[in-house]
């Protein structure tokens, strides 16, 4: 009798396991910031929109397209930031731009860094 109970529990909690919807761990979890940069100012008609996940190195010198010249975040971890600089490779100080924020200034924005210094 006891074998039996020991059997059925064992096939249910199998059973059960197999129906277990799956968890996806390359949902948002992955994702650590999103933008929208544009090659006019103040922001209007940005199209191009970049994702920067868990995969890519933070804390590297990415450069953007020739003529970019504005950058809206729509999308940060809230343990990241993201700096846009004016200058190629990142050498001026950079501009730290925050969620939904529209950063226009300067002849062009060269290039962009991921710091996610508190993981």
């Amino acid at each position: 009798m006891k074998l039996t109970a020991v059997i059925t529990t064992i096939s249910a909690l199998a059973l059960g396991a197999q129906a277990a919807p799956a968890i996806d761990r390359r949902g948002d979890t992955d994702e650590i910031a999103r933008f929208r940069v544009g090659s006019e100012w103040n922001c209007a008609n940005t199209k191009d929109e970049s994702v920067f996940t868990k995969a890519e190195a933070t804390s590297v010198c990415t450069s953007f397209l020739l003529g970019t010249k504005s950058v809206t975040v729509i999308k940060l971890n809230p343990k990241c930031q993201v700096f846009v600089y004016n200058s190629a490779g990142c050498v001026d100080s950079g501009v730290p731009v925050g969620i939904k924020g529209c950063y226009s200034n300067g002849p062009e924005i060269s290039a962009y860094r991921v710091f996610c210094p508190w993981w």
